[in-house]
């Protein structure tokens, strides 16, 4: 069960070398990270060539059912570029019933639904590693297309190289609460967990069966703020600690020295835990965290105030500072100066990265 808040997902970005062997140069040794194109490894150049690349087109790049491209509004500053871009589906199939009484049949929705969302992204200092956020609205946001066409082009470009994308998990801002032990940082913890209908519910005729029940419980504090210590222990308790070969790890409650996050253990939800969101203040700034997803849980941040309207450019861009400053604290990643603000630091630009309209393996 997903919420309608209006939240950012961030995802990490990294080039790695790829194990395709027959794309690699011939060089001896491993292959330099630091310089995979050849001209200084500046990530943020790759990432604008792409949106250069979706700007040829005057039409959305299609992969199957997703539709993707013509961004706008697009702002570049320092190591930072932000825009809006165009995302939605088409021709999705799917199984009805008329009524109660009828059979199934496919229903095709023609036509194309689709509307534009926030994306931000950053490259620190580091120039092979940054971070993509995008703005999920609801249910809805940019399809998951784009992202593999983002990957697929960079490997046409850079041969030997890969460029790997993640949502948060491990170095999360998440993590940079729970290592606050003994810091007051946290205002309350919100648990959303499934529940059972009611004896009242199951007797009652007309109840609606189909539907699912959920629960929230608020935790705070008796006096003040929660700490660090008070958050990691409410966490434990409602998720599941497994090492690599998925057998389960034993802890503590009282033990709060062990941080998980860093040891790569993976972390999950309790069975009947929908998502746990934490209302917290860092370094004076106000943010909501969602802990949430069916297997391995993710963070994302829920914007707060917007009332059920859309999220600006200007806010977003405002919100993603905050939370690119968060994350590169607990990633350790060194923020330059005037890094969101300066003059465009990837103005040499490369030639744009070749997205083609029609799905390649559709074609010919």
């Amino acid at each position: 069960m997903a919420s309608r808040d209006t939240v950012i997902v961030p995802y990490s970005m990294r080039v790695e070398q790829s194990s395709e062997v027959r794309h690699k140069p011939k060089l001896e040794g491993p292959l330099p990270l630091s310089n995979f194109d050849g001209a200084g490894a500046d990530l943020l150049k790759t990432f604008d060539a792409f949106v250069r690349g979706l700007l040829a087109h005057n039409e959305m790049v299609k992969r199957d059912d997703d539709h993707f491209g013509q961004p706008d509004e697009i702002v570049r500053a320092g190591r930072t570029m932000s825009f809006q871009l165009n995302g939605g589906e088409s021709g999705r199939e799917r199984t009805v019933r008329l009524d109660a009484n009828s059979a199934e049949q496919k229903l095709k929705r023609e036509g194309l639904l689709s509307t534009q969302f926030q994306v931000w992204v950053v490259v620190p200092t580091n120039s092979t590693v940054g971070w993509i956020l995008v703005e999920k609205d609801g249910y809805d946001t940019l399809p998951s297309a784009w992202r593999r066409e983002l990957i697929r082009a960079f490997k046409s470009r850079h041969r030997g190289y890969k460029l790997t994308l993640a949502q948060i998990r491990n170095d999360a801002i998440w993590r940079l609460l729970e290592k606050g032990l003994d810091d007051p940082q946290v205002i309350d913890v919100k648990v959303q967990r499934r529940a059972e209908p009611s004896n009242r519910e199951q007797e009652t005729r007309g109840f609606p069966l189909e539907v699912e029940k959920s629960t929230e419980t608020v935790y705070r504090a008796k006096k003040g703020w929660m700490t660090g210590r008070q958050l990691k222990r409410i966490r434990r308790f409602f998720t599941i600690t497994k090492r690599s070969d998925g057998s389960l790890v034993e802890i503590d409650l009282a033990d709060d020295t062990r941080d998980e996050f860093a040891e790569g253990l993976e972390i999950r939800l309790a069975n009947d835990v929908l998502e746990i969101t934490v209302h917290a203040e860092i370094d004076g700034r106000r943010k909501t965290v969602r802990f949430s997803g069916a297997r391995e849980p993710a963070e994302s941040y829920v914007v707060e105030g917007l009332n059920g309207t859309r999220i600006t450019p200007r806010t977003f861009r405002s919100e993603c500072r905050g939370h690119t400053v968060d994350l590169a604290k607990v990633s350790g990643a060194p923020l330059a100066n005037k890094w969101d603000t300066g003059e465009w630091t990837a103005e040499d630009q490369v030639s744009p990265l070749e997205v083609p309209v029609g799905d390649p393996k559709n074609d010919g």
